[in-house]
Protein backbone atom coordinates (compact mmCIF):
# COMPACT_ATOMS: atom_id res chain seq x y z
CA UNK A 1 0.00 0.00 0.00
CA UNK A 2 1.50 3.37 -1.05
CA UNK A 3 1.85 6.43 1.17
CA UNK A 4 -1.25 8.62 1.00
CA UNK A 5 -0.07 11.44 3.24
CA UNK A 6 3.67 12.04 3.43
CA UNK A 7 5.44 14.51 5.70
CA UNK A 8 8.99 15.06 4.51
CA UNK A 9 11.72 16.84 6.49
CA UNK A 10 9.54 19.50 8.07
CA UNK A 11 11.03 21.98 10.54
CA UNK A 12 8.94 24.59 12.31
CA UNK A 13 9.57 27.53 14.62
CA UNK A 14 6.93 29.88 16.05
CA UNK A 15 7.61 33.65 16.05
CA UNK A 16 9.45 34.89 19.12
CA UNK A 17 7.29 36.69 21.67
CA UNK A 18 8.23 38.52 24.82
CA UNK A 19 8.58 36.03 27.71
CA UNK A 20 8.33 33.08 25.29
CA UNK A 21 11.54 31.28 24.36
CA UNK A 22 11.98 30.65 20.66
CA UNK A 23 12.49 26.98 19.87
CA UNK A 24 12.13 24.49 17.06
CA UNK A 25 8.96 22.41 17.41
CA UNK A 26 10.11 19.96 14.75
CA UNK A 27 13.50 19.50 13.11
CA UNK A 28 13.69 17.53 9.83
CA UNK A 29 10.61 15.59 10.90
CA UNK A 30 9.27 12.88 8.56
CA UNK A 31 6.55 10.22 8.58
CA UNK A 32 3.82 8.89 6.31
CA UNK A 33 0.25 7.53 6.48
CA UNK A 34 -1.24 4.75 4.38
CA UNK A 35 -4.61 5.19 2.68
CA UNK A 36 -7.47 3.76 4.73
CA UNK A 37 -5.40 3.31 7.92
CA UNK A 38 -6.25 4.57 11.39
CA UNK A 39 -2.95 5.79 12.83
CA UNK A 40 -2.19 6.88 16.39
CA UNK A 41 0.27 9.68 17.11
CA UNK A 42 1.14 9.58 20.80
CA UNK A 43 3.10 12.43 22.36
CA UNK A 44 3.33 14.35 25.66
CA UNK A 45 1.65 17.74 26.10
CA UNK A 46 3.66 20.65 24.67
CA UNK A 47 5.55 18.42 22.24
CA UNK A 48 3.83 19.85 19.15
CA UNK A 49 0.75 17.65 18.48
CA UNK A 50 -1.63 20.56 17.96
CA UNK A 51 0.97 22.42 15.91
CA UNK A 52 1.39 19.33 13.73
CA UNK A 53 -2.37 19.04 13.21
CA UNK A 54 -2.41 22.69 12.09
CA UNK A 55 0.54 22.18 9.73
CA UNK A 56 -1.14 19.18 8.09
CA UNK A 57 -4.31 21.19 7.46
CA UNK A 58 -2.50 24.37 6.28
CA UNK A 59 -3.65 26.41 9.28
CA UNK A 60 -0.08 26.72 10.57
CA UNK A 61 1.86 28.90 9.88
CA UNK A 62 -0.60 30.83 7.69
CA UNK A 63 -2.80 31.91 10.62
CA UNK A 64 -0.28 31.69 13.46
CA UNK A 65 2.96 32.96 12.01
CA UNK A 66 6.22 31.07 12.20
CA UNK A 67 8.71 29.51 9.82
CA UNK A 68 7.95 26.17 8.16
CA UNK A 69 10.39 24.23 5.99
CA UNK A 70 9.86 20.89 4.29
CA UNK A 71 7.03 19.35 2.30
CA UNK A 72 3.64 17.70 2.89
CA UNK A 73 2.16 15.54 0.16
CA UNK A 74 -1.41 14.24 -0.15
CA UNK A 75 -1.67 11.52 -2.78
CA UNK A 76 1.55 12.83 -4.36
CA UNK A 77 0.53 16.53 -4.45
CA UNK A 78 2.50 19.02 -2.35
CA UNK A 79 0.02 21.04 -0.24
CA UNK A 80 2.59 23.08 1.69
CA UNK A 81 1.63 26.39 0.08
CA UNK A 82 -2.07 25.59 -0.32
CA UNK A 83 -4.76 27.55 1.51
CA UNK A 84 -6.84 25.63 4.05
CA UNK A 85 -10.20 26.28 2.35
CA UNK A 86 -8.93 24.67 -0.86
CA UNK A 87 -8.23 21.45 1.05
CA UNK A 88 -11.61 21.15 2.73
CA UNK A 89 -12.61 17.97 0.86
CA UNK A 90 -9.12 16.46 1.07
CA UNK A 91 -8.25 16.85 4.75
CA UNK A 92 -10.35 17.88 7.74
CA UNK A 93 -9.68 18.48 11.41
CA UNK A 94 -11.36 18.40 14.82
CA UNK A 95 -9.61 20.86 17.12
CA UNK A 96 -8.39 19.93 20.59
CA UNK A 97 -10.52 22.75 21.99
CA UNK A 98 -13.97 22.64 20.33
CA UNK A 99 -14.75 26.19 21.51
CA UNK A 100 -12.21 27.45 18.95
CA UNK A 101 -13.96 25.71 16.06
CA UNK A 102 -17.72 25.97 16.63
CA UNK A 103 -19.09 28.99 14.76
CA UNK A 104 -22.89 28.95 14.84
CA UNK A 105 -25.74 28.90 17.36
CA UNK A 106 -27.56 25.75 16.26
CA UNK A 107 -26.45 22.14 15.84
CA UNK A 108 -27.87 21.79 12.32
CA UNK A 109 -26.39 25.08 11.09
CA UNK A 110 -22.97 24.08 12.43
CA UNK A 111 -23.04 20.98 10.24
CA UNK A 112 -24.46 22.82 7.24
CA UNK A 113 -22.12 25.84 7.44
CA UNK A 114 -19.30 24.46 5.28
CA UNK A 115 -21.71 22.62 2.97
CA UNK A 116 -23.47 25.90 2.22
CA UNK A 117 -20.12 27.57 1.55
CA UNK A 118 -19.42 24.82 -1.00
CA UNK A 119 -22.65 25.75 -2.86
CA UNK A 120 -24.89 22.80 -1.96
CA UNK A 121 -28.65 23.41 -2.03
CA UNK A 122 -31.03 23.31 0.92
CA UNK A 123 -32.38 19.78 0.34
CA UNK A 124 -28.90 18.31 0.05
CA UNK A 125 -27.73 20.06 3.24
CA UNK A 126 -30.84 19.00 5.20
CA UNK A 127 -30.61 15.37 4.12
CA UNK A 128 -26.87 15.24 4.74
CA UNK A 129 -27.29 16.85 8.17
CA UNK A 130 -29.99 14.37 9.22
CA UNK A 131 -27.86 11.49 7.97
CA UNK A 132 -24.66 12.42 9.84
CA UNK A 133 -26.52 13.25 13.05
CA UNK A 134 -27.90 9.71 13.03
CA UNK A 135 -24.55 8.12 12.19
CA UNK A 136 -22.69 10.00 14.95
CA UNK A 137 -25.50 9.27 17.41
CA UNK A 138 -26.56 12.82 18.25
CA UNK A 139 -29.90 13.20 16.46
CA UNK A 140 -31.42 14.06 19.84
CA UNK A 141 -29.37 17.29 19.87
CA UNK A 142 -31.26 18.82 16.94
CA UNK A 143 -32.26 22.43 17.53
CA UNK A 144 -29.88 22.94 20.44
CA UNK A 145 -27.32 25.70 20.76
CA UNK A 146 -23.82 24.15 20.78
CA UNK A 147 -22.91 26.35 23.75
CA UNK A 148 -25.33 24.26 25.84
CA UNK A 149 -23.70 20.94 24.95
CA UNK A 150 -21.23 19.02 27.08
CA UNK A 151 -17.59 18.84 26.03
CA UNK A 152 -18.06 15.37 24.57
CA UNK A 153 -21.22 16.38 22.71
CA UNK A 154 -19.37 19.31 21.13
CA UNK A 155 -16.70 16.92 19.87
CA UNK A 156 -19.38 14.63 18.45
CA UNK A 157 -20.93 17.64 16.71
CA UNK A 158 -17.60 18.50 15.09
CA UNK A 159 -17.19 14.88 14.01
CA UNK A 160 -20.65 15.07 12.43
CA UNK A 161 -19.64 18.26 10.59
CA UNK A 162 -16.51 16.52 9.34
CA UNK A 163 -18.50 13.47 8.25
CA UNK A 164 -20.83 15.75 6.25
CA UNK A 165 -17.81 17.15 4.36
CA UNK A 166 -16.43 13.61 3.94
CA UNK A 167 -12.73 14.50 3.48
CA UNK A 168 -10.23 11.83 2.49
CA UNK A 169 -8.08 12.38 5.60
CA UNK A 170 -9.34 13.01 9.15
CA UNK A 171 -7.04 14.74 11.67
CA UNK A 172 -8.40 14.29 15.21
CA UNK A 173 -6.59 16.27 17.91
CA UNK A 174 -7.35 14.84 21.40
CA UNK A 175 -10.89 14.10 20.22
CA UNK A 176 -11.83 10.92 22.09
CA UNK A 177 -10.83 11.62 25.71
CA UNK A 178 -14.03 13.53 26.55
CA UNK A 179 -16.29 11.08 24.72
CA UNK A 180 -17.91 8.31 26.77
CA UNK A 181 -16.60 4.74 26.25
CA UNK A 182 -19.69 3.42 24.45
CA UNK A 183 -19.71 6.33 21.99
CA UNK A 184 -15.94 6.09 21.58
CA UNK A 185 -16.27 2.49 20.39
CA UNK A 186 -19.21 3.34 18.08
CA UNK A 187 -17.29 6.21 16.49
CA UNK A 188 -14.13 4.17 16.00
CA UNK A 189 -16.22 1.42 14.39
CA UNK A 190 -17.73 4.03 12.08
CA UNK A 191 -14.32 5.41 11.11
CA UNK A 192 -13.03 1.91 10.40
CA UNK A 193 -16.07 1.09 8.26
CA UNK A 194 -15.69 4.35 6.29
CA UNK A 195 -12.19 3.20 5.31
CA UNK A 196 -10.88 6.75 5.71
CA UNK A 197 -7.29 7.73 6.47
CA UNK A 198 -7.53 8.78 10.12
CA UNK A 199 -4.75 10.42 12.15
CA UNK A 200 -5.46 10.46 15.91
CA UNK A 201 -3.21 12.73 17.99
CA UNK A 202 -3.31 12.12 21.74
CA UNK A 203 -1.46 12.48 25.06
CA UNK A 204 -2.65 9.11 26.34
CA UNK A 205 -2.32 5.55 25.10
CA UNK A 206 -5.83 4.21 25.70
CA UNK A 207 -6.14 0.43 25.46
CA UNK A 208 -9.03 0.72 23.00
CA UNK A 209 -6.70 2.19 20.35
CA UNK A 210 -4.97 -1.18 20.04
CA UNK A 211 -8.13 -2.64 18.53
CA UNK A 212 -8.67 0.03 15.89
CA UNK A 213 -5.27 1.48 14.96
CA UNK A 214 -2.98 -0.34 12.56
CA UNK A 215 0.06 1.87 13.08
CA UNK A 216 1.41 3.73 16.09
CA UNK A 217 3.83 6.65 16.40
CA UNK A 218 5.33 7.88 19.66
CA UNK A 219 7.09 11.26 19.68
CA UNK A 220 8.79 12.52 22.85
CA UNK A 221 9.71 15.91 21.39
CA UNK A 222 12.98 14.65 19.91
CA UNK A 223 12.73 11.06 18.68
CA UNK A 224 9.93 9.46 16.65
CA UNK A 225 9.26 5.77 17.25
CA UNK A 226 7.09 3.84 14.80
CA UNK A 227 5.32 0.58 15.64
CA UNK A 228 3.46 -1.36 12.95
CA UNK A 229 2.35 -4.14 15.31
CA UNK A 230 -0.10 -3.82 18.18
CA UNK A 231 2.01 -2.64 21.15
CA UNK A 232 1.99 -5.08 24.04
CA UNK A 233 0.94 -3.98 27.50
CA UNK A 234 3.88 -4.51 29.81
CA UNK A 235 4.31 -5.58 33.38
CA UNK A 236 6.32 -2.55 34.49
CA UNK A 237 8.18 -4.65 37.03
CA UNK A 238 9.59 -6.81 34.23
CA UNK A 239 12.58 -4.75 33.10
CA UNK A 240 13.85 -7.23 30.46
CA UNK A 241 10.38 -7.33 28.89
CA UNK A 242 10.31 -3.52 28.76
CA UNK A 243 13.56 -3.53 26.83
CA UNK A 244 12.01 -5.81 24.20
CA UNK A 245 9.32 -3.29 23.33
CA UNK A 246 10.68 0.23 22.92
CA UNK A 247 7.28 1.71 22.09
CA UNK A 248 5.58 0.71 25.35
CA UNK A 249 8.74 1.29 27.37
CA UNK A 250 8.86 4.87 26.09
CA UNK A 251 5.11 5.31 26.63
CA UNK A 252 5.45 4.27 30.28
CA UNK A 253 8.60 6.33 30.78
CA UNK A 254 6.94 9.51 29.49
CA UNK A 255 3.69 8.95 31.42
CA UNK A 256 1.61 8.33 28.30
CA UNK A 257 0.64 4.85 29.46
CA UNK A 258 0.08 4.14 33.11
CA UNK A 259 -0.68 1.13 35.30
CA UNK A 260 -3.52 2.95 37.01
CA UNK A 261 -4.28 0.11 39.40
CA UNK A 262 -1.11 1.03 41.27
CA UNK A 263 -2.15 4.65 41.82
CA UNK A 264 -4.43 3.85 44.74
CA UNK A 265 -4.10 0.16 45.68
CA UNK A 266 -6.64 0.56 48.50
CA UNK A 267 -9.33 1.97 46.24
CA UNK A 268 -12.80 0.57 46.76
CA UNK A 269 -15.85 1.02 44.59
CA UNK A 270 -19.44 1.19 45.75
CA UNK A 271 -22.73 2.39 44.36
CA UNK A 272 -22.66 5.58 46.43
CA UNK A 273 -25.03 4.52 49.20
CA UNK A 274 -24.58 6.51 52.41
CA UNK A 275 -22.77 4.41 55.07
CA UNK A 276 -23.51 6.90 57.86
CA UNK A 277 -22.80 10.50 58.78
CA UNK A 278 -19.18 10.05 59.89
CA UNK A 279 -16.85 12.58 58.20
CA UNK A 280 -19.49 13.68 55.69
CA UNK A 281 -18.59 17.21 54.64
CA UNK A 282 -21.19 17.86 51.91
CA UNK A 283 -24.62 16.33 51.47
CA UNK A 284 -27.21 17.00 48.76
CA UNK A 285 -30.83 15.86 49.02
CA UNK A 286 -33.68 15.87 46.48
CA UNK A 287 -31.97 18.10 43.93
CA UNK A 288 -34.01 18.84 40.80
CA UNK A 289 -32.91 21.03 37.91
CA UNK A 290 -34.22 21.64 34.39
CA UNK A 291 -32.83 23.92 31.71
CA UNK A 292 -35.33 26.45 30.34
CA UNK A 293 -35.01 25.43 26.69
CA UNK A 294 -34.47 21.68 26.72
CA UNK A 295 -35.97 18.35 27.75
CA UNK A 296 -33.07 17.31 30.00
CA UNK A 297 -33.77 17.23 33.74
CA UNK A 298 -31.47 16.45 36.66
CA UNK A 299 -33.01 14.54 39.57
CA UNK A 300 -30.64 13.53 42.41
CA UNK A 301 -32.18 12.03 45.53
CA UNK A 302 -29.07 11.72 47.67
CA UNK A 303 -25.36 12.51 47.38
CA UNK A 304 -22.55 12.96 49.87
CA UNK A 305 -18.84 13.70 49.96
CA UNK A 306 -16.67 12.67 52.89
CA UNK A 307 -13.65 14.70 53.92
CA UNK A 308 -10.50 13.60 52.09
CA UNK A 309 -12.12 10.99 49.82
CA UNK A 310 -12.05 10.75 46.03
CA UNK A 311 -15.38 10.13 44.33
CA UNK A 312 -15.49 9.61 40.57
CA UNK A 313 -18.64 10.41 38.61
CA UNK A 314 -18.95 8.59 35.28
CA UNK A 315 -21.66 8.43 32.63
CA UNK A 316 -22.44 9.08 28.99
CA UNK A 317 -22.02 12.51 27.43
CA UNK A 318 -25.01 14.65 28.34
CA UNK A 319 -26.02 12.54 31.36
CA UNK A 320 -25.82 15.56 33.70
CA UNK A 321 -22.41 15.18 35.35
CA UNK A 322 -21.22 18.76 34.75
CA UNK A 323 -24.66 20.16 35.51
CA UNK A 324 -24.65 18.46 38.91
CA UNK A 325 -21.09 19.63 39.56
CA UNK A 326 -22.09 23.22 38.86
CA UNK A 327 -25.01 22.93 41.28
CA UNK A 328 -22.96 21.68 44.22
CA UNK A 329 -20.31 24.32 43.51
CA UNK A 330 -22.90 27.11 43.55
CA UNK A 331 -22.66 28.01 39.86
CA UNK A 332 -26.20 26.82 39.13
CA UNK A 333 -29.18 26.97 41.45
CA UNK A 334 -31.55 24.00 41.78
CA UNK A 335 -35.04 24.59 40.46
CA UNK A 336 -37.42 26.39 42.80
CA UNK A 337 -38.86 24.15 45.48
CA UNK A 338 -36.04 21.66 45.05
CA UNK A 339 -34.07 20.10 47.90
CA UNK A 340 -31.02 21.38 49.74
CA UNK A 341 -27.25 21.20 49.81
CA UNK A 342 -25.56 21.09 53.20
CA UNK A 343 -21.96 21.57 54.29
CA UNK A 344 -20.40 20.66 57.62
CA UNK A 345 -20.38 23.43 60.23
CA UNK A 346 -18.52 22.36 63.39
CA UNK A 347 -19.81 18.81 63.24
CA UNK A 348 -23.32 19.61 61.97
CA UNK A 349 -24.57 19.72 58.38
CA UNK A 350 -25.99 23.15 57.60
CA UNK A 351 -27.87 24.20 54.47
CA UNK A 352 -25.83 26.62 52.36
CA UNK A 353 -26.58 29.26 49.75
CA UNK A 354 -24.95 29.27 46.32
CA UNK A 355 -22.45 31.91 47.47
CA UNK A 356 -21.50 29.82 50.51
CA UNK A 357 -21.09 26.72 48.32
CA UNK A 358 -18.78 28.65 46.00
CA UNK A 359 -16.59 29.67 48.94
CA UNK A 360 -16.08 26.02 49.88
CA UNK A 361 -15.88 24.38 46.45
CA UNK A 362 -13.26 24.68 43.68
CA UNK A 363 -14.54 23.68 40.25
CA UNK A 364 -12.08 22.96 37.40
CA UNK A 365 -14.04 23.55 34.20
CA UNK A 366 -13.60 21.06 31.33
CA UNK A 367 -12.27 23.94 29.25
CA UNK A 368 -9.63 26.00 31.11
CA UNK A 369 -10.18 28.96 28.80
CA UNK A 370 -13.57 29.58 30.45
CA UNK A 371 -11.74 30.34 33.72
CA UNK A 372 -8.58 32.11 32.61
CA UNK A 373 -9.13 35.79 31.90
CA UNK A 374 -6.12 37.82 33.07
CA UNK A 375 -3.07 38.91 31.01
CA UNK A 376 -0.36 36.91 32.81
CA UNK A 377 0.20 33.71 34.79
CA UNK A 378 1.20 35.72 37.87
CA UNK A 379 -2.00 37.78 37.82
CA UNK A 380 -4.14 34.66 37.39
CA UNK A 381 -2.50 32.98 40.40
CA UNK A 382 -2.64 36.09 42.62
CA UNK A 383 -6.21 37.09 41.79
CA UNK A 384 -7.96 34.72 44.20
CA UNK A 385 -5.60 35.55 47.06
CA UNK A 386 -6.16 39.32 46.99
CA UNK A 387 -9.24 39.11 49.18
CA UNK A 388 -7.39 37.13 51.85
CA UNK A 389 -5.47 38.46 54.83
CA UNK A 390 -2.14 37.79 53.09
CA UNK A 391 0.10 40.75 52.27
CA UNK A 392 1.71 41.37 48.87
CA UNK A 393 5.04 39.74 49.73
CA UNK A 394 3.35 36.57 50.98
CA UNK A 395 1.13 36.40 47.89
CA UNK A 396 4.17 36.83 45.64
CA UNK A 397 5.96 34.02 47.46
CA UNK A 398 2.97 31.67 47.15
CA UNK A 399 2.60 32.50 43.45
CA UNK A 400 6.26 31.72 42.75
CA UNK A 401 6.00 28.45 44.70
CA UNK A 402 2.92 27.44 42.66
CA UNK A 403 4.73 28.26 39.40
CA UNK A 404 7.57 25.94 40.39
CA UNK A 405 5.28 23.20 41.73
CA UNK A 406 3.06 23.06 38.64
CA UNK A 407 5.93 23.50 36.14
CA UNK A 408 4.67 26.79 34.70
CA UNK A 409 7.09 28.93 32.68
CA UNK A 410 7.11 32.27 34.51
CA UNK A 411 4.98 34.97 36.11
CA UNK A 412 4.86 37.15 33.01
CA UNK A 413 3.81 34.45 30.54
CA UNK A 414 0.44 35.24 28.87
CA UNK A 415 -1.87 32.20 29.30
CA UNK A 416 -3.05 32.70 25.72
CA UNK A 417 0.41 31.68 24.49
CA UNK A 418 0.57 28.53 26.61
CA UNK A 419 -0.35 25.06 25.40
CA UNK A 420 -3.75 23.58 26.29
CA UNK A 421 -2.11 21.21 28.79
CA UNK A 422 -0.13 24.04 30.40
CA UNK A 423 -3.33 26.07 30.77
CA UNK A 424 -4.85 23.10 32.62
CA UNK A 425 -1.86 23.03 34.97
CA UNK A 426 -2.34 26.76 35.55
CA UNK A 427 -6.01 26.12 36.31
CA UNK A 428 -4.97 23.48 38.87
CA UNK A 429 -2.38 25.82 40.42
CA UNK A 430 -5.02 28.53 40.92
CA UNK A 431 -7.26 26.22 42.92
CA UNK A 432 -4.31 24.75 44.77
CA UNK A 433 -3.59 28.24 46.12
CA UNK A 434 -7.26 28.84 47.00
CA UNK A 435 -7.13 25.65 49.13
CA UNK A 436 -10.87 25.01 49.36
CA UNK A 437 -12.39 22.05 51.18
CA UNK A 438 -13.94 20.42 48.10
CA UNK A 439 -12.36 20.17 44.65
CA UNK A 440 -14.34 19.17 41.55
CA UNK A 441 -12.20 18.18 38.58
CA UNK A 442 -14.32 18.06 35.42
CA UNK A 443 -12.53 16.00 32.76
CA UNK A 444 -9.15 17.59 33.45
CA UNK A 445 -7.57 14.35 32.16
CA UNK A 446 -8.37 15.41 28.60
CA UNK A 447 -5.37 16.83 26.74
CA UNK A 448 -2.78 15.91 29.36
CA UNK A 449 -0.76 12.78 30.03
CA UNK A 450 -1.50 10.25 32.77
CA UNK A 451 1.66 11.47 34.48
CA UNK A 452 0.50 15.10 34.53
CA UNK A 453 -2.96 14.14 35.73
CA UNK A 454 -1.62 12.03 38.60
CA UNK A 455 0.71 14.93 39.42
CA UNK A 456 -2.23 17.36 39.70
CA UNK A 457 -4.19 14.99 41.96
CA UNK A 458 -1.13 14.42 44.15
CA UNK A 459 -0.61 18.16 44.62
CA UNK A 460 -4.27 18.75 45.47
CA UNK A 461 -4.14 15.94 48.02
CA UNK A 462 -1.05 17.47 49.63
CA UNK A 463 -3.17 20.35 50.93
CA UNK A 464 -3.95 20.55 54.64
CA UNK A 465 -6.62 19.55 55.37
CA UNK A 466 -6.90 17.10 52.47
CA UNK A 467 -9.94 18.21 50.44
CA UNK A 468 -12.72 15.94 49.25
CA UNK A 469 -12.30 15.46 45.51
CA UNK A 470 -14.99 14.72 42.94
CA UNK A 471 -13.60 13.67 39.57
CA UNK A 472 -15.66 13.59 36.38
CA UNK A 473 -14.04 11.37 33.76
CA UNK A 474 -14.68 9.11 30.79
CA UNK A 475 -11.53 7.09 31.44
CA UNK A 476 -12.91 4.11 33.34
CA UNK A 477 -9.51 2.53 33.96
CA UNK A 478 -8.21 5.80 35.37
CA UNK A 479 -11.33 6.14 37.52
CA UNK A 480 -10.90 2.68 39.02
CA UNK A 481 -7.29 3.54 39.84
CA UNK A 482 -8.08 6.77 41.68
CA UNK A 483 -11.50 6.28 43.24
CA UNK A 484 -12.60 5.54 46.76
CA UNK A 485 -16.13 5.45 45.29
CA UNK A 486 -17.46 5.42 41.75
CA UNK A 487 -20.95 6.71 40.95
CA UNK A 488 -22.58 6.00 37.59
CA UNK A 489 -24.93 8.61 36.14
CA UNK A 490 -27.62 8.03 33.51
CA UNK A 491 -30.22 10.49 32.17
CA UNK A 492 -29.81 12.99 34.99
CA UNK A 493 -29.88 10.58 37.92
CA UNK A 494 -27.63 8.11 39.74
CA UNK A 495 -27.70 4.42 38.91
CA UNK A 496 -28.70 2.49 42.04
CA UNK A 497 -28.82 -1.12 40.85
CA UNK A 498 -26.29 -3.50 39.28
CA UNK A 499 -23.58 -0.82 39.66
CA UNK A 500 -20.72 -3.29 39.95
CA UNK A 501 -21.88 -5.19 36.88
CA UNK A 502 -22.28 -1.98 34.88
CA UNK A 503 -18.87 -0.74 35.96
CA UNK A 504 -17.27 -4.02 34.87
CA UNK A 505 -19.06 -3.75 31.53
CA UNK A 506 -17.84 -0.16 31.04
CA UNK A 507 -14.29 -1.23 31.88
CA UNK A 508 -14.49 -4.00 29.27
CA UNK A 509 -15.85 -1.57 26.66
CA UNK A 510 -13.17 1.04 27.36
CA UNK A 511 -10.29 -1.45 27.12
CA UNK A 512 -11.37 -4.02 24.52
CA UNK A 513 -14.42 -2.54 22.80
CA UNK A 514 -16.50 -5.48 23.97
CA UNK A 515 -19.13 -5.24 26.67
Amino acid sequence: MSDFLKVKDISFRYPQYKYVKEKNIFNNFSFSLKKGEITLFLAPPESGKTTLSGILTSLVPRYTGGNLDGNIFIDGTDITEERAYNLITKIGIVFQNPEEQILTTEVESEIGFALEALGHDYDFIKNKTDDVLEKIGIAHLKGMNPSQLSGGEKRKLLLAALLALDPEIWVLDETFEEIDPQSRVSLLNLLRDLNKTVFILTSKMLDIYKKYCSRFFLYDGKELIEETKIPDTLDTSDTPNMQKNSFMAKAIETGLYLDTEKINPESKQSNGQDPGAENIFLKAENIYFKYDNGDFALNINDFYLKSGEIVVLIGKNGSGKSTFAKIISGLLKPSAGSGKIMIDDNGKLKERSSDELNKNVSYFFQNPDLQLFLPTVGEELAFGLKGSSKDKSEIKKLVNEAIDLFHLDNCDMPPALMSYGARKRLQAAIYYLLNKKIVIIDEADSGISFKDYAFIIKNIRSLDPVPAIMIISHDIKLSVGFADRIIIMENGTFVESDCEKKLTNLLDISTTGDG
